[in-house]
C-alpha cells in the first residue's frame, strides 16, 4: 500500500492519548490512527446524538476530569 504523508491537527490532550494508545498496542501513532479511520463505520454509526441524555448527570464535561480518572475502573 502506498502511503502518504499527512499532518493532522490535535490538541494537547489528544496528542498525549495518540502517544498512550500507540504505546499500550506496540504500534506507531501513524498506524494508531489508520487502525481508527479503517474501523470507522458511518452506516452503522448512529449520529442522532445531540440531545442523547442532555440532562442526565452533574453537568460538567468529560474534560473536566484526568484521563487516569476515566480509565480508573475500565476493562474490570
Amino acid at each position: 500500500m502506498l502511503m502518504e504523508k499527512t499532518s493532522v491537527y490535535l490538541s494537547s490532550a489528544d496528542r498525549r492519548r495518540l502517544a498512550w494508545i500507540a504505546e499500550r498496542e506496540g504500534i506507531s501513532q501513524a498506524q494508531a490512527i489508520r487502525l481508527a479511520i479503517d474501523s470507522y463505520n458511518p452506516a452503522s454509526a448512529d449520529r442522532n446524538f445531540a440531545g442523547a441524555r442532555s440532562g442526565a448527570g452533574p453537568g460538567d464535561s468529560i474534560a473536566d476530569h484526568a484521563e487516569d480518572e476515566l480509565l480508573e475502573h475500565f476493562g474490570e
